[in-house]
């Protein structure tokens, strides 16, 4: 049997599935890590001092060759499974849903929800970051802070941008490969198959965004981007048009890498807990948020019928 293009994958249990899906993926990210290391190697990089790097004092150097190896690291082990995984389910990438024409409304509703999201997720961070576990864990909550302070620091390296190229290379780093590569394999690949593994399309949404805010391993992120999971999710299963969740999720990206690049906000302050949202704020976002929604699944569900 052909490992990577089984003929009967479609056909097979729902089980067999998702582990052919995990398989491919830890195929792929394992192939990406070598690669990585390449291009390190051929970069003359030393990688013991590239562990041990204080990311707000690397030079340009390194943080380009870091980049580099980011967007390799994302190809493979995002957009190359996904690939992989709708040829062994369809043949082609019809599995992934990418061939029904773009509606401008419910694109422009993609955005509209996505943006109006964005103060309840800040607010959402707020609560995450407050979070600690138990004493007995503190080694554990003690090593996740380390973790995320040195991704904190890695992030704020790749967000400096003196000039336009850096801002393109950024936003495709960023917004558009993890735009098009999470949503394939998190809401293309992985969701449906969650859905019919439990016979539950909501649990499959849920189940998936967990996944995907887990597969981040930033504890104090956990939550917001959990949620953004669901919306993207949900855009999806309404849709059933995979490049609905694409725009919101580079929507959500992408404004990030803009507004650090005009100055509107410090690299090192997009997950800051300082930043404290105005519950009113949050409140209208919640509202708004949950309006805009139901107004997508109505319309979806227009679209669907016919209407």
């Amino acid at each position: 049997m052909n490992l990577l293009f089984p003929e009967s994958i479609a056909n097979r249990s729902n089980g067999t599935q998702l582990t052919y899906l995990l398989f491919i993926t830890l195929i792929c990210f394992s192939l990406a890590q070598m690669l990585s290391l390449g291009a390190f190697m051929l970069a003359g990089t030393d990688i013991n001092a590239l562990q041990n790097t204080d990311w707000s004092k690397a030079s340009d150097s390194q943080i380009n060759i870091y980049k580099i190896a980011q967007i390799i690291s994302s190809i493979f082990t995002l957009l190359v499974p996904a690939w992989l995984y709708s040829m062994a389910q369809s043949g082609d990438t019809r599995f992934l849903q990418f061939k029904q024409p773009l509606i401008p409304l419910l694109a422009a509703m993609t955005i509209a929800a996505t943006i109006v999201s964005l103060p309840l997720l800040g607010w959402t961070m707020e609560v995450n970051q407050a979070m600690h576990l138990p004493k007995f864990l503190a080694p554990i909550e003690q090593w996740m802070k380390s973790t995320e302070a040195n991704l904190a620091d890695l992030t704020a390296a790749f967000l400096k941008m003196d000039n336009p190229f850096e801002l393109l290379l950024n936003m495709v780093m960023i917004a558009v490969i993890p735009a098009v590569g999470e949503e394939m394999l998190f809401r293309g690949c992985l969701q449906p198959t969650l859905q019919r593994y439990t016979g539950n399309a909501h649990i499959g949404v849920w189940l998936a965004a967990i996944i995907f805010s887990a597969i981040h391993l930033q504890f104090y992120g956990f939550v917001p981007r959990m949620l953004l999971g669901a919306l993207f999710g949900y855009f999806y299963l309404w849709s059933g048009n995979l490049w609905y969740p694409i725009i919101g999720h580079f929507v959500n990206n992408g404004l990030q890498v803009l507004l650090v690049y005009s100055g509107v906000v410090a690299a090192n302050d997009l997950d800051a807990a300082e930043q404290q949202v105005p519950l009113i704020a949050v409140a209208l976002s919640g509202v708004f948020t949950a309006f805009m929604l139901e107004q997508y699944r109505q319309k979806t569900r227009l679209l669907n019928d016919g209407v």
